[in-house]
């Protein structure tokens, strides 16, 4: 037996009709007046019965029609009974799977010990000869005692399920309840051979403060089995005041100090005037602030700290103690940037007098964080100087483009299939014919001739659509920089999206504004090639072409697009407890092999660079993880590793609600069904009907035909009494 609900509980709104009829019933009594008469002879005498006989007869009819809007209120909110009935139920000893929920929000209070407590004493109210297996799962499930082992007896096996346990222990991950019942149906289905073993008794005691976080985020269509019965063990209490640190934020400023804004979230009841914010670096405390936290609210705390360009800043914020523990502190590191090699292929014009890439040296050289080191070669001599080095630059810019010739053009094809970054300006040399065959043809674009084939001041385009969503634009969102209207552009080559299909995959960034024939030309675009990316700009950042580099939008457009193909956000990844590692960090590239240090443990681990993605590496434990090349004596890169913040909110899902999205309801005539496949039983007794609400319908029915009849019959009643009178 499942229990009593609705599958539509939002339909018993309509009960509130049932006010219509008594308010009808009063409207229409009518309404008794006070007349003179000379002489009380005349008048018909009626008994004081009669007169409560008819209020007692209206009363009746009012109730029946309340009866009529109150039975399809019922009947559409879809009542149900869930129950599945085996026939010839062997006696056979049944199955039991203990699913125990380890995430971290089970430290709240006495919740752990509660816990295992309930455990222990359901293993005790379990026969000693059935078969009990123990299921462990936070993100996920790993099963610590299965229901049979070969060589084990019925007591030893009792005598290990309660060992695993004893022996369980508070995780540091978040909640998964889809995974744990997947994995104890498959426990419990197991060795369902003959008749015997298909019609024992299955239960899952679910051991859980039944965070509604932990249902999935979207509808599976998974269910579990009817045949099994859930046993919900609900541990701990909901209303429970806590504070946490939910993120942290690390920039870099201009004066060499690093800015660590923590955001502290308040799951109190009541105001925290006070709240303490510690800052540690290598577990030394060098600061603290109080900040004021409203209830229910987040509130933001910064710090600052010098660093030096070639050392790790690694450290946490924490609050003080509360009710849950683990999110309390949360953990940041920052890793210093690796300065990275541009080379930029640019030839210089005497036909100039701002050059295109002299303005972006200018630009590249005013880097406050002097992240590249710049080269810059002709486009004639780049071949043969990239081949000479026998090393690929860590980003490419080519700079106002006229032709490339076919031995670079299979060089850059190459160096972007293989994680290669490229920021292509089309200039006034450019050769739509030559740069279409073998280039362009190959990436889904086609480029045009230039817009305008005389200048002149008057005449320029603007954009008339940016990607603000887009990392690129994404520093440009808010209304204070997000106005473009004061870029010209007096020229530019029309670059288009062609439909032909191929391996790359183009995304426009931003359109300038339709010429005469309604059609709007790409002015950015971005093309994924293999592991790599370029971005095309169809305009020189020429004085003549527009006026972007005159703008305060150009240093930053530029340092944004170079950022987003340089990967700089990859330099520092966010890890939570529960993932595998499989991307090998991006600043031991050079190593085919490395040293790891998980969070929390002293033991250095040697891992292959080809082997880490069949071998992944699992975060249990928040804390740092630490990198370096095998030859190497000091940690090359360390990235924090930090607990699912979500976790911490500890609002409750119903377990109605729980039952009816993760157990069968309606799938019962389906899983009957299959059952009855194995001939093993039938399926039209292995199901006791649930639903119920047909009954209402038939009630209604009956209901139409009394009201119809009685009110007939009191209209016939108060009509005969009236000729009566007369």
């Amino acid at each position: 037996m499942m229990g009593f609900s609705f599958l539509a509980p939002y339909l018993l709104s309509g009960l509130a009709l049932l006010a219509a009829p008594w308010l009808i019933h009063q409207i229409r009594r009518p309404e008794r007046e006070t007349m003179r008469f000379g002489s009380l002879m005349f008048l018909p005498k009626v008994k004081r019965e009669v007169i409560e006989r008819r209020n007692l007869q209206h009363l009746l009819l009012m109730l029946l029609r309340m009866s009529l809007i109150a039975l399809p209120a019922l009947a559409f909110s879809r009542p149900y009974q869930r129950q599945v009935v085996l026939p010839n139920a062997s006696d056979g000893q049944a199955r039991h799977v203990i699913l125990f929920d380890t995430s971290y929000s089970m430290g709240v209070e006495e919740r752990w010990k509660e816990a295992q407590s309930k455990a222990l004493e359901l293993l005790r109210s379990i026969p000693p000869d059935e078969r009990v297996a123990v299921v462990a799962f936070a993100d996920s499930p790993a099963v610590l005692e299965p229901l049979f082992a070969d060589g084990v007896s019925t007591a030893q096996h009792r005598t290990h399920v309660e060992q695993a346990v004893k022996s369980l222990r508070l995780s540091e991950g978040g909640t998964a309840y889809l995974p744990a019942l997947q994995t104890a149906q498959e426990l419990l289905m197991q060795n369902q051979e003959n008749t015997d073993e298909l019609q024992t008794e299955m239960i899952v005691h679910l051991i859980s403060d039944f965070q509604s976080r932990g249902m999935p985020a979207e509808e599976t269509g998974w269910k579990l089995s009817p045949r099994i019965t859930l046993n919900s063990i609900v541990i701990g209490n909901e209303a429970i005041g806590r504070g946490a640190i939910a993120a942290i934020y690390l920039q870099e400023t201009m004066n060499q100090e690093l800015r660590i804004v923590g955001q502290v979230k308040s799951l109190w009841a009541d105001d925290r005037p006070s709240c303490p914010v510690k800052l540690f670096l290598n577990e030394q405390e060098i600061a603290q602030k109080t900040v004021y936290v409203q209830a229910g609210n987040s509130t933001n705390v910064s710090f600052s700290v010098p660093i030096q360009t070639d050392q790790i800043v690694q450290g946490r914020l924490e609050i003080g103690d509360d009710a849950l523990l683990l999110d309390n502190k949360r953990y940041f590191a920052w890793n210093p940037r690796r300065k990275k090699e541009l080379l930029l292929a640019a030839t210089e014009r005497t036909d100039r007098t701002w050059t295109a890439s002299w303005l972006l040296r200018r630009a590249l050289h005013n880097d406050p964080h002097r992240r590249w080191t710049i080269r810059q070669h002709p486009m004639d001599a780049l071949v043969s100087e990239w081949m000479a080095r026998n090393e690929r630059p860590d980003l490419v810019v080519l700079c106002d483009v006229g032709d490339i010739p076919s031995s670079m053009r299979a060089l850059l094809h190459e160096y972007m299939r293989e994680g290669g970054k490229v920021l292509l300006m089309l200039g006034d040399r450019a050769d739509p014919d030559s740069l279409n065959t073998d280039f362009f043809d190959n990436y889904g674009l086609k480029l045009g001739g230039v817009r305008f084939a005389e200048m002149r001041e008057s005449q320029f385009e603007m954009l008339s659509w940016i990607d603000f969503a887009h990392p690129v634009f994404s520093s440009f969102q808010t209304s204070e920089f997000n106005d473009f209207s004061q870029i010209r552009f007096m020229n530019y080559m029309i670059l288009e999206r062609m439909d032909a299909a191929t391996d790359a995959k183009v995304k426009p960034l931003a359109r300038f504004e339709r010429d005469e024939n309604g059609a709007e030309a790409l002015a950015m675009a971005e093309i994924d090639v293999g592991n790599g990316r370029m971005i095309v700009w169809p305009f020189s950042p020429d004085l003549l072409w527009t006026n972007l580099p005159r703008n305060t939008k150009f240093v930053p457009l530029l340092f944004e697009t170079l950022r987003y193909l340089d990967g700089a956000d990859e330099e520092s990844p966010r890890f939570q407890v529960g993932e595998r590692i499989i991307h090998w960090p991006n600043r031991l590239s050079t190593h085919q092999r490395g040293i790891v240090q998980l969070p929390e443990e002293s033991a250095e681990t040697i891992v292959e660079r080809d082997q880490l993605r069949l071998h992944p590496i699992l975060l249990k434990q928040a804390g740092f993880l630490r990198w370096r090349g095998e030859e190497a004596d000091t940690w090359e890169s360390v990235y924090a590793v930090n607990i699912d913040a979500d976790e911490s909110d500890l609002t409750r899902i119903p377990l109605d609600e729980f039952e009816r999205k993760l157990c069968s309801t309606s799938y019962l005539e389906r899983e009957a069904f299959l059952l009855a496949q194995t001939n093993a039983v039938d399926a039209s007794d292995s199901i006791q009907k649930n639903e119920f609400g047909y009954h209402f319908i038939i009630l209604l029915m009956i209901g139409f035909m009394v009201e119809s009849g009685y009110a007939s019959w009191l209209a016939r009643k108060k009509s005969e009494a009236t000729r009566t009178e007369e």
